[in-house]
């Protein structure tokens, strides 16, 4: 894990130029979401912290509906850029 979040160019609207994540993308973050719920990875009231980039929330709210929590509660991370 990083120590901080990356500054990036023109953050946080920059990230409308990434690209979406694939269907395949959002089955196999389903997926990873089932293993941690059947393998009981995953603590009652967990937090996620995710970055705004597109791909990465896309990622989040599927590894949520695998675990069969709602995503209503993931904190995006934004840092200021001084740019």
């Amino acid at each position: 894990m990083p120590d901080e979040i990356v500054t990036r160019q023109g953050s946080p609207r920059s990230f409308v130029k990434d690209c979406p994540l694939t269907q395949i993308g959002k089955l196999q973050g389903i997926l990873v979401g089932k293993g941690l719920s059947e393998e009981k990875a995953l603590r009652d009231g967990f937090d996620v912290y995710v970055s705004p980039s597109l791909r990465c929330i896309e990622t989040a709210v599927s590894i949520g509906k695998g675990t069969y929590n709602t995503t209503e509660d993931l904190k995006i991370e934004f840092k200021k850029c001084n740019s």
